[in-house]
């Protein structure tokens, strides 16, 4: 059974050779201005460190992305890594028998596999923020569930990071925080937006804490069934220092 769009991890995933990565960032960061859900390798260097990359790529070209961009070159022909990735990518086309590679052209080096009958994308006067528009145009508007970009720009702006070091510690503890989320129902997680919002604001997030009656009656529940919604998500465990407004951020 096909996935719908909003279960896939990725809008798109890029597949492309080393040489021609300064055009393939632009097209990446371009993605990530237009709301594109993309896996470019750069900005997941922290999730990748140590994984097996053989397997984890498998699983990205052939199951986590709604589209594959292939940008075919000479250098991507002759790539052992970039083989691995359209071999990945060509099952699920074949699996599917629909378009799911997306192929771009820097040359007119043949990909094996690339039928010279598939509709491509001409790259010798295509600037990378036109191709970002193309493809966005391609995936048609887009559901988002419990997501998490892959460059959160705006809570690293609201938590003033300001080295790769602390983008990706910021990342991982806030990708922790929407697994965690992940597991509440929607009742729990209105009853967690409603204590950080009017909760005590000044030791989040190691000491939250907020008057029974005034929960209460901002959220509709009993005392009790507040105090047991709220051992829901180990709030101790959210190192990130956020005041109340930024829980949305990442919610």
């Amino acid at each position: 059974m096909v996935e719908a769009p909003e279960d896939f991890k990725y809008d798109v995933a890029l597949s492309f050779a080393g040489e021609q990565r300064h055009y393939v960032s632009d097209v990446a960061d371009s993605l990530l201005t237009l709301g594109v859900r993309v896996f470019y390798d750069d900005y997941e260097r922290f999730q990748l460190w140590g994984k097996d990359l053989y397997e984890h790529l498998d699983w990205v070209y052939q199951r986590a992305a709604r589209y594959c961009v292939l940008f075919a070159s000479k250098e991507y022909a002759e790539k052992v890594w970039t083989s691995h990735e359209r071999k990945s990518a060509q099952a699920r086309a074949i699996a599917e028998k629909k378009e799911y590679i997306l192929p771009v052209r820097f040359d007119a080096t043949e990909i094996p596999g690339v039928r010279k009958t598939i509709s491509y994308i001409d790259l010798s006067d295509v600037s990378p923020e036109d191709l970002a528009r193309l493809i966005s145009q391609k995936l048609g508007p887009r559901v988002r569930k419990k997501y998490l970009p892959p460059y959160p720009d705006q809570l690293f702006d609201a938590l003033a990071v300001d080295d790769e070091d602390h983008e990706a510690e910021v990342t991982a503890r806030a990708g922790t925080v929407i697994q965690c989320l992940d597991r509440t129902t929607e009742q729990e997680r209105s009853l967690l937006y409603d204590i950080f919002l009017n909760g005590c604001p000044r030791k989040l997030p190691d000491n939250v804490h907020i008057n029974l009656d005034l929960l209460r009656r901002i959220s509709g529940m009993s005392p009790s069934e507040a105090l047991t919604f709220s051992r829901v998500l180990p709030l101790s465990t959210l190192k990130l220092k956020l005041e109340a407004s930024r829980m949305k951020a990442i919610s």
